[in-house]
């Protein structure tokens, strides 16, 4: 398990936890140590979300794992086979490798991780409704906007790896809640 210098510590606060309140900063530190996740190599994050409470604007951290966070915990089981995917797909029964239509996102995208010893793969299938970040107005965030299809296959892949390893992943953030730091747009 790594220990945080006071040094690391103070570059996270001044950093990745840019806005974090002193608890939130050492229940991310122990959320890092605890998941043996790196910030600095951008496998976990602190990201500050708006939210509205008795009708005032409040800003809160939410730790949310990246999808190198999560590949590198499947990974560190040994048990980790392979996977197929992502597909997307506009109707549901036609799969494609590669989503080519700019103009319009895909319906879903699924992913299957193989697990060693296990025949058939842990299979998950995202829907763009279910899963896109969106912002006040309704429309998708900056980053949903710009790789909307990516951004949908690693939620595929994020649930796929949960799925094949659940008591490795029990702890960490549900799918849904899974973006990037810098995908975040503050209302």
């Amino acid at each position: 398990v790594r220990q945080y210098s006071d040094s690391d510590v103070a570059t996270l606060e001044a950093t990745i936890c840019k806005g974090a309140s002193d608890a939130e900063l050492k229940l991310f530190v122990a959320t890092c140590q605890h998941t043996g996740l790196d910030p600095f190599m951008r496998q976990i994050h602190a990201v500050q979300r708006r939210t509205q409470e008795n009708g005032q604007w409040v800003s809160t951290m939410t730790i949310q794992i990246g999808i190198d966070g999560f590949r590198l915990i499947a990974e560190r089981t040994g048990e980790m086979q392979g996977m197929d995917g992502p597909q997307w797909t506009a109707d549901g029964r036609v799969w494609l490798d590669l989503w080519m239509d700019e103009a319009n996102p895909p319906y879903a995208a699924r992913c299957a991780i193989w697990r060693k010893g296990i025949e058939r793969p842990y299979v998950a299938v995202c829907r763009w409704s279910a899963y896109v970040q969106t912002v006040a107005a309704g429309g998708p965030n900056a980053m949903w906007r710009r790789m909307g299809p990516e951004m949908l296959a690693k939620c595929a892949e994020a649930l796929a790896l949960r799925r094949a390893f659940p008591a490795e992943m029990a702890s960490l953030p549900q799918v849904p809640d899974f973006v990037d730091a810098d995908e975040v747009e503050m209302e």
